[in-house]
This record gives C-alpha cells, sequence and structure tokens, in this order.
C-alpha cells in the first residue's frame, strides 16, 4: 500500500490527536454512567462478550450493518453510529442529510429538487448520480433499498420515525455485495419496549411547508408494533419545484414462541409531483437566481410516483450458540418523469417489480471464534419506456420500449474472533449478477445480456491500546456495475454499450476509536485505489454517455467527535479532508491525468452545539462548511465553497398525566449564504447549477399520549 504525501500529513493530525487522547483517557477516572441515548442507542446483544461494565459506552453501542452484532470499540471499520435522540431533535424532515451531515465522509447534494432526489457520496461512491442514489447500498429496517444493478432511491424513507442510523464509510462488497462504496442502515421504530401511546405531528414554515403527521403504537404481551403515516406539501423558493408525497410506514414484530419472532415490514408512497426545476447557467443564475430553466415550466417537469413494498423477516434461536435469519421481500414501483427539455426523449416511464429473499446462519464457535454464512438473491424488472416530447409537452414519438431485468445471486462468509486485548474479523462473498435488456422497439436486436461475476475480500484487525482506546486496520474491496441507465445502448441499435466494465475499488484504512466519560472520537486515514471507475464523458441526446476512467486515487482523513462541555452544552463535530483525482483518464485526445473529480469539496465541516437549558428547553445551533468543487472533468469550472448555520429550539411540557406538548422552532440558512445546493456534473450548455434556497423559518407541534 502507498500513502500519498497528502495522507502522510493527515497522519501527523491523528498521531496529535492519540496524544490528547491518551492524556484524556489515562487522567479520565473510573467510567460514569452514561444515558441511555447520549452516545448511541443501546442494544443487548447476546452474541457478544459479556461487558465489562453495564454502565460502560463502549458496551451499549452495537452495530449491526455489519452483519454481525459487533460492539462498535471492536468493529475494525470506519463506522458512524447516530441514536434515537438525535434523530428525534426538531428538524424539518425534508431530507436524511438532514441528521447524517454529522458524519464524517458522507456528502450531499440535490435537496431541493424533488424530482431527482437527494445524492449520496461516502467517499466519493455516489456522485456521479444524476439522480437518487448510485454506489451505496441502503438498509432500511433489515430489507434492501437498492436494486442488483445498483440504483437506489430515499422518497420512500420515514424519517419521522427513525431511531437508528448506522453508515459504514468505505467500500463494504463484502456484506451487500454490487454497488457498496459505503453502506447507510436506517431502523424505524417498532414498539419494542413502548407502552401504547400515539404522537399528532404539525410542521408549518416558510415556501409553503406543511407537514401533518401521525404515529401510534406500543407493546401488549408478546407483540409489539408502530404506524407512521406523514402528508408533505412544499412549494420550495425557487419556480417550479414544489412537492406533494404521502408516506405510510408500518412494522410490527411478534413472537412465535420462546426462540423465534417475525416482523412484517410495509411501506407505501404516493407522489403525486415532484416538480423539476432544471439546472441554470452562470448568466441565469446572475439574472434571477429563483428562476427555473428555460422549459421547466411550459413541459411541467417533474415526477409522479407510487410504491408499495411489505417484507418478512424471520429470527429463530437454535440453540444459545446458532441463530438463523432469513428475510423476503417485495416491492413495485410506477414511475413516470418529464425532464426539463424537449430538445432530446425526455418523458420516461417505467413500472417495476423488485423483490428478494435471504437467509444468514450465525455460530458461536470454541476459542472464540464466531462464524456468520448466508445466500442473498434478488431480482429486478422493468418494463421501461421514453418518448419525445414537443415544445407544448405533446408527444410525438416512442424512442425505449423494452424490459430490462437484473438477477442477482450471492454468497458470502465471515468469521470473527476476539482474544485478549486484539479483535480479528475476516470475510468473502462471491456475486453472479446478470443484466438482461428486451428491446421491443428495435426487433432485431432481440435479447442482449451481460454477466459480472465477481469476488469480494475484507480483513481487519482492531487492538485496545488502552481501557478506552482502540486502533484498527482494516482492507475491504467493492465493485460497482454498471446500472441499466449507464450501460444502454444510446446509438439505437438496442441492447448495451458493450465496453463499459465494473468499477473495482481496494480500501485500505487505519483509524482509532475511543471513548470516555463525557465523550467520544473516531478518526480515520484511509486510502481507495479504483480502476475503471464510471464516469460521465459527454451526452447523445440529451442523455449521460459513461465511459471507464482507467484509474482513480482517493486519499482521506475523517474525524468526528462528541463532547460535554458542560452539564447543560454538548458539542459534536465532523470533518472531512478528500483528496480524489484521476489517476488514468484520456478522452478524445485530452488528458485529465490528476485532475480532481468533479463534484466533490476538498473539506468538508460539520459543527452542533446543543444547549439543554432545562428539562424543558433546548436550543441546537448547527454550522456546515463546504469546500470548492470542480464541475467538469477538465477542473475548468470552479464553484466556490459556501457555510450555512441553522437554528433550532424546542420546549416541551406536560398537558395532564398522561398527554405532553412539544413546540419547536428553527431557521434554516440563518444568515441568508447564497450558495448552490447542487451541481450537474459535466452538464451540457453550462447548466451546471442549481441554487439553494435563502433563509426559511419553520415551527413544529407534537401532541403525545
Amino acid at each position: 500500500m502507498v500513502i500519498g504525501k497528502s495522507v502522510r500529513s493527515a497522519w501527523v493530525g491523528v498521531a496529535c490527536v492519540a496524544c490528547v487522547l491518551f492524556s484524556n483517557i489515562a487522567h479520565g477516572g473510573s467510567p460514569s454512567a452514561v444515558d441511555e441515548n447520549s452516545a448511541g442507542q443501546k442494544v443487548t446483544d447476546p452474541s457478544a462478550a459479556e461487558p465489562n461494565n453495564a454502565n460502560d459506552i463502549t458496551d451499549t453501542i452495537v452495530v449491526t450493518a455489519s452483519r454481525t452484532r459487533t460492539r462498535l470499540s471492536e468493529l475494525p471499520q470506519a463506522v458512524t453510529v447516530i441514536d434515537q435522540q438525535v434523530l428525534e431533535e426538531p428538524n424539518q424532515g425534508l431530507g436524511i442529510d438532514e441528521w447524517l451531515n454529522r458524519s464524517p465522509g458522507v456528502f450531499f447534494q440535490n435537496r431541493y429538487n424533488f424530482a431527482q432526489n437527494i445524492r449520496i457520496s461516502i467517499r466519493g461512491f455516489g456522485a456521479r448520480a444524476p439522480f437518487g442514489v448510485r454506489g451505496i447500498q441502503l438498509i432500511n429496517d433489515g430489507f434492501p433499498e437498492t436494486l442488483p444493478d445498483g440504483q437506489s432511491q430515499v422518497d420512500s424513507l420515514d424519517l419521522q420515525s427513525l431511531v437508528s442510523a448506522e453508515v459504514i464509510r468505505g467500500p463494504s462488497s463484502v456484506l451487500y455485495g454490487n454497488a457498496a462504496g459505503g453502506v447507510i442502515a436506517l431502523q424505524t421504530r417498532d414498539g419494542e419496549g413502548l407502552e401504547p401511546t400515539v404522537h399528532a405531528d404539525l410542521g408549518l414554515g416558510a415556501d409553503g411547508y406543511k407537514k401533518i403527521g401521525l404515529q401510534a403504537g406500543g407493546q401488549w404481551d408478546g407483540a409489539h408494533g408502530w404506524l407512521s403515516v406523514s402528508d408533505l406539501d412544499f412549494d420550495g423558493q425557487r419556480a417550479h419545484s414544489s412537492t406533494s408525497k404521502r408516506l405510510l410506514n408500518a412494522n410490527g414484530v411478534v413472537a412465535l414462541g420462546p426462540s423465534q419472532r417475525l416482523r412484517l415490514a410495509v411501506t407505501i408512497l404516493d407522489q403525486p409531483f415532484g416538480q423539476d426545476p432544471g439546472a441554470l447557467t452562470r448568466e441565469q443564475v446572475a439574472a434571477d437566481r429563483w428562476q427555473a430553466s428555460a422549459q421547466a415550466e411550459s413541459l411541467n417537469s417533474g415526477q409522479t410516483v407510487r410504491q408499495e413494498r411489505v417484507g418478512l423477516a424471520h429470527e429463530f434461536d437454535l440453540s444459545n450458540k446458532t441463530t438463523v435469519s432469513s428475510y423476503l421481500f417485495r416491492s413495485s414501483r410506477d414511475f413516470e418523469q418529464q425532464l426539463p427539455s424537449s430538445f432530446f426523449p425526455s418523458l420516461i416511464a417505467f413500472q417495476r417489480e423488485f423483490y428478494g429473499l435471504g437467509s444468514s446462519a450465525q455460530w458461536v464457535g470454541p476459542n472464540g471464534w464466531r462464524l456468520t454464512a448466508g445466500l442473498d438473491w434478488a431480482k429486478q424488472d422493468d418494463d421501461r419506456q421514453r418518448y419525445r416530447v414537443n415544445a407544448q409537452g405533446v408527444v410525438v414519438a416512442q424512442t425505449q420500449n423494452e424490459r430490462q431485468q437484473a438477477d442477482s445471486q450471492a454468497a458470502f462468509i465471515q468469521a470473527d474472533r476476539q482474544w485478549g486485548d486484539w479483535s480479528l474479523q475476516l470475510g468473502a462473498r462471491y456475486d453472479d449478477l446478470r443484466l438482461t435488456i428486451d428491446e421491443f422497439n428495435v426487433p432485431a436486436a432481440g435479447s442482449a445480456g451481460q454477466a459480472f461475476n465477481e469476488w469480494s475480500l475484507m480483513a481487519g484487525a482492531s487492538y485496545q491500546l488502552r481501557p478506552r482506546l482502540w486502533g484498527f486496520v482494516n482492507y475491504s474491496e467493492g465493485f460497482e456495475s454498471p446500472t441499466f441507465t449507464e450501460i444502454k445502448d444510446l446509438t439505437g441499435g438496442g441492447g448495451f454499450s458493450r465496453n463499459l466494465s465494473p468499477a473495482h475499488a481496494k480500501n485500505y484504512e487505519v483509524g482509532l476509536r475511543a471513548f470516555w466519560p463525557d465523550g467520544q472520537m473516531e478518526a480515520s486515514l484511509f486510502q481507495v485505489d479504483t480502476r475503471d471507475e464510471i464516469v460521465v464523458v459527454g451526452a447523445f441526446d440529451g442523455v449521460d454517455i459513461y465511459d471507464n476512467a482507467g484509474k482513480t486515487d482517493r486519499v482521506g482523513f475523517e474525524f468526528g467527535m462528541e463532547q460535554a462541555l458542560s452539564d447543560a452544552i454538548s458539542w459534536s463535530m465532523a470533518y472531512t479532508y478528500a483528496d480524489y483525482r484521476f489517476g488514468q483518464f484520456a478522452l478524445d485526445g485530452q488528458s485529465f491525468d490528476g485532475n480532481a473529480l468533479p463534484g466533490l469539496p476538498d473539506h468538508t465541516v460539520f459543527s452542533q452545539v446543543k444547549w439543554q437549558a432545562s428539562d424543558a428547553w433546548s436550543m441546537f445551533l448547527d454550522a456546515l462548511w463546504v469546500g470548492s468543487v470542480f464541475a467538469d472533468n477538465a477542473n475548468l469550472e470552479r464553484v466556490k465553497s459556501y457555510g450555512l448555520v441553522n437554528w433550532r429550539a424546542q420546549y416541551e411540557h406536560d398537558l395532564d398525566d398522561a398527554s405532553r406538548l412539544q413546540w419547536s422552532v428553527g431557521i434554516n440558512n440563518l444568515f441568508n449564504q447564497a450558495y448552490f445546493s447542487n451541481i450537474r456534473v459535466n452538464a451540457n450548455r453550462g447548466a451546471y447549477f442549481e441554487p439553494g434556497p435563502g433563509r426559511a423559518w419553520f415551527m413544529g407541534l407534537t401532541w403525545q399520549r
């Protein structure tokens, strides 16, 4: 492994942090009791070693996204765990970034375009997505949201009932296969351990923001469950940027005896419209940053979505040493989108079926070994159409009519062991992915298919340097196949662009993780070597064209910390340094070697101060600073850095012995900063920019009984 100059410089910072931590931990005294929600959701972990102290934070934070229940302190990977207390802080609830901004290594764009959806990248993976999420695995209540071809959507996530979020930062194909440049695993409330209760929520704010929510559930004898419904309407500050969305999420668990549990999860999404204002050129931004692009309003660009998902999960404790977990799910999605241009086939529609199942067994063996093995299978079936429209939005021709199918099957095995101060984790996975396109508009094309067979490996170790300080090293691999959007042949012949290969990544990281009575921190240094990175190289008839870059090099430093400054004030921060560059990439005779990957900042900082004035009053002040980015592969278009400050306050009081009222108010972009919430990388005609909103207020009211 070759560490670049910038990584060696970052390592100096890690060494300084380590010195401070050694001093802090050595003189911190014995561990004190930690509130259940102060640093992570406490989870009972029957498969982990017995805790040293029932009140010790190092024993109470358990990570499950790693597919083995492992205490965070012993996990040899860079991981962020966001607990229920943070997820219940007053927020507007427009996007998952409102909570996950506190994770280093994670970058969000496109928050206010509800037709394109929020774009998430982890260590650079996912940054190239024109819309939705690419290159990152999303897990919701234990069920995959990521399709076999690597695409994900976030519009069906129930933000108002989230209780846990785990982020694995770095390639993790050994855990979840294709497009696992990082993992985000979310868990919504299921009523466990709660008295039957009901919550009613009302949110109002600037730019036509209105949200109504209802939640109810609890635990009854051998069963528990939770129902969450919400209704969101939002106009937005830019012209033609409004949305309307209805969401139902239900989660229930029933005991089938002393050793078995069955979970049922149901999600229904109805988005009648999510308008797309399009991107602007610099000249258009200077003239009017709140305008929509030229044809957005005349074409009524945007999307409509209807999605339903049902999933079943079963857990069976065969003995005190063996546990078997299984799941199955089915999801359907009806989708239609008009892009804001009539200069190319811009009306898209598809009807999707996505279903799968899997099973894994965990066995605790002799000498401290724990073995986990399993199988995953999933299928994606899209009936996809594309149309050309005139300037008035009337369909004039159909340019695509095909069936796209992706079949994925995989087998994986993991082994971990703890002895003394050491923890070891090993893993391997084999994925068989097959993509098929049946083109109906071009009969001569017939059926085309491609197959990808991939092995992924992982090895990591952590070592307890001091009673509250761990060091870890990790090697992991990832692969990312082209999605159907990227691999489609655009020349009219049907089938595939056959020169597009999967991207392969090797991730090396070393880090420190520490806990003390009133805080915790994690610092990690990483290098990711990627070959055949899939990048945008141009457009054909208005549709992006992709190719493989020979090589990209990514090095970086991530640091996250939480600290109680007093009994009333706490502080948290996350910092990311990223140096992501093309190693070998040339196009049309032009070399981009050494250029920065577009759309990704070199520095990001998040910081939050919380003031708990009393049991009733609390206030939050958070800031996000994003460094400059390039908008194109040639690095000719540079977008300046920006900083945002948000303020929120909350007041709670009892109405009577059985009911409680919570008030909240907030101001986003407190100083009215002009910035871009999204950059469309390598866009045509210089239309890179989607301006973010200025200062905007919101308020919320929650009644609980």
